[in-house]
């Protein structure tokens, strides 16, 4: 195939793209949404006007009102204040179910195997590397490969890595099949969600939302565990995809795809709904609706397999708060099941935003941008609107802006330190536990990670969990 051919006529961007605008919204589907909450504005110096800098959305919380009195400090002393008024004895009451994981038993993965190894800019706590692919060779689906292509998680319990294994085996054994199995999931749309492949893994489920206690377990404890073969699944049949369009006429309106990024829970699965009310005559042959956990790692590859096809990509960055966020990840947990590790929660925006930050700035995405390879741009949701979820004639996220952008590149903003995220998703979580409205299931799921997966690391961010859970080994 011939990829120097002009197929790469400009992308159109979204409506508005160009400046800090707001964005005009229809009903829209909201059955991934949950309802999320928003900190007063407070806008970093230098940052898009009119958007909050998650660094200080912080201030003038509720929560931080046994501070109102006293003089105003910057943002690293008002921080300092957070980690002793809020993070320190939210973490010493759920001390408990921290040394309770600590304490469970690892299996060791399979002989020949590696280890999924966080490296930044490189590697992401869970998944494949950026780059690697599994089930697709030559061109073609795989007939099978070897099983221990996958990567594997360290730390994980003996029933956990049962499910890990299982679901690499049956992915390995008959890649063809599986990847029939996650298509039929995926549907016409071609929205290609890393975590529906995680239906193929048969006690997860086939709907949206748990069937029973034993679905509402496994989507709670076994998202890590399952995250490495699901990206491979979704990869697979991702590939297969591009080289459909590469067979598309070059002027095909849908010959071009989209890729969403940003954290856990920001809002990236809105993203295709929102661009086709904004913008409706864009039309794309395929989306990557990737994982925040992936910390978009994954864009690099993706613009490399789409340029040799000579297929355009419109990369879309969701930006949002990771202080207030963790809500709306418990929000989703308690509705779908699916419960997000805070570790994997906090990497997806300070890594995610880091290495999306690096890509748009790439001499890569650079040069395919001067081809009309490549466009990027970047939102920010505002707080989500819960009356949309039963009126369907409100708009779900009412203040959405386009961020703005300089020579094509979007703005990026900043994002607070990893320990102050994580020590806010331990507040929430230990807020919604108190309540009763937290499981047990859901809390081994938020907490597994600090307290088994990646304690040295969780430690380094949080230094009180590291007495915590020498204790517990005791």
């Amino acid at each position: 195939m011939d990829v120097s051919r002009k197929a790469q006529r400009p992308i159109k961007q979204p409506a508005g793209s160009p400046a800090h605008a707001p964005v005009t919204q229809a009903p829209v589907k909201t059955e991934k949404q949950v309802p999320v909450s928003q900190a007063p504005a407070v806008v970093e110096k230098g940052a898009p006007a009119g958007v909050p800098d998650a660094r200080k959305a912080y201030a003038g919380s509720t929560t931080t009102q046994t501070t109102q009195n006293t003089p105003s400090v910057g943002a690293k002393n008002l921080f300092l204040r957070f980690d002793m008024s809020i993070g320190s004895p939210a973490l010493k009451r759920l001390a408990g179910p921290l040394k309770e994981i600590a304490r469970q038993d690892t299996a060791p993965p399979p002989p020949g195997t590696t280890q999924v190894k966080f490296e930044t800019a490189k590697g992401a706590l869970i998944g494949l590397p950026g780059a690697e692919v599994t089930g697709y060779k030559d061109g073609k689906i795989a007939e099978k490969f070897d099983a221990t292509a996958i990567p594997r998680q360290p730390n994980l319990t003996a029933e956990e890595r049962a499910w890990e294994t299982s679901f690499s085996n049956k992915f390995a054994q008959n890649p063809r099949a599986t990847v029939a199995e996650y298509e039929a999931h995926v549907g016409d749309k071609h929205i290609f969600e890393v975590d529906l492949a995680k239906r193929c893994f048969p006690d997860w489920g086939q709907a949206s939302k748990p069937a029973n206690d034993g679905e509402k377990r496994i989507r709670a404890e076994a998202n890590t565990a399952l995250h490495a073969t699901a990206v491979g699944i979704a990869k697979a049949a991702f590939l297969k995809r591009l080289d459909e369009m590469a067979l598309m006429p070059a002027d095909a309106p849908e010959r071009q795809v989209l890729v969403t990024s940003g954290g856990c829970a920001a809002g990236k699965g809105s993203l295709t709904d929102l661009l086709k009310v904004n913008s409706p005559d864009l039309t794309f042959g395929a989306t990557w609706d990737a994982a925040g956990e992936g910390d978009a790692l994954e864009n690099r590859w993706i613009l490399q397999e789409a340029s040799k096809r000579g297929i355009p990509v419109m990369f879309g960055y969701v930006h949002n708060n990771p202080m207030e966020q963790f809500k709306s990840v418990l929000g989703r947990a308690g509705s779908q099941g699916r419960m997000v590790d805070l570790m994997t929660f906090t990497n997806s925006y300070v890594e995610g935003a880091r290495n999306m930050k690096d890509f748009v700035a790439s001499p890569e995405f650079r040069a395919a941008r001067e081809k009309g390879l490549a466009s990027s741009f970047s939102l920010f949701p505002g707080k989500f609107n819960v009356e949309s979820i039963k009126d369907k004639t409100q708009a779900p996220y009412p203040e959405m802006k386009v961020l703005p952008s300089k020579d094509g590149i979007p703005s990026i903003p900043p994002m607070p330190e990893s320990g102050k995220i994580m020590q806010r998703a331990l507040e929430l979580i230990d807020e919604a536990s108190s309540a009763g409205n937290l499981p047990s299931h859901l809390v081994t799921g938020a907490l597994a990670g600090m307290a088994r997966r990646w304690p040295d690391l969780a430690a380094q961010h949080v230094p009180e969990l590291k007495g915590i859970l020498n204790g517990a080994r005791q």
